[in-house]
């Protein structure tokens, strides 16, 4: 990942983290927007991993993957003629 110096981290940081706090708060009135909020996190997490916050990547790393399990369909394992 690109490592963001000076004023661009302080661009990222400010339109990034703002947007997943208001998308918390459109997924708190509708469940559906999870996937945008689930990659709003991961965007922040790659965010924080660029500038070395790596607690706080991790932390919004696991927030988006516990909301990715949440929306992503179930899949059924394809089961072949001798598994039956």
């Amino acid at each position: 990942m690109t490592l963001l110096l000076g004023r661009q981290d302080s661009v990222a940081q400010d339109s990034v983290y703002p947007a997943a706090a208001l998308r918390r708060e459109v997924v708190a009135q509708n469940p559906a927007y999870r996937p945008a909020l689930a990659q709003t996190l991961t965007n922040l997490g790659a965010l924080y991993e660029d500038t070395h916050r790596f607690g706080e990547a991790e932390a919004a790393y696991k927030e988006a993957a516990a909301l990715s399990a949440r929306w992503r369909p179930r899949t059924r394992q394809p089961t072949g003629p001798s598994l039956r």
